[in-house]
């Protein structure tokens, strides 16, 4: 996945997954990477929240949001 090419609307959520970590964009309402690796996961998400100039909402195993970055 190049990161050039991923284009989100305003929110962008990080969330625990069978699979490790989802990156979740609320604009096409699907998940757009999973990864096993929560630093790795956290890091692309940034990146493409800061590319975006959106909003990043990382959430616990219990759903509540621990983190929460907007980037203009």
């Amino acid at each position: 996945m190049n990161i050039k090419d991923i284009h989100i609307s305003n929110r962008l959520q990080l969330f625990p997954h069978n699979k490790g970590w989802a990156i979740f964009d609320e604009n096409t309402f699907r998940f757009s990477k999973e990864m096993r690796d929560f630093a790795a996961a956290l890091n692309l998400a940034k990146t493409i929240a800061q590319k975006n100039e959106a909003t990043l909402m990382v959430r616990d195993t219990e759903g509540e949001i621990i983190l929460k970055t907007i980037y203009k």
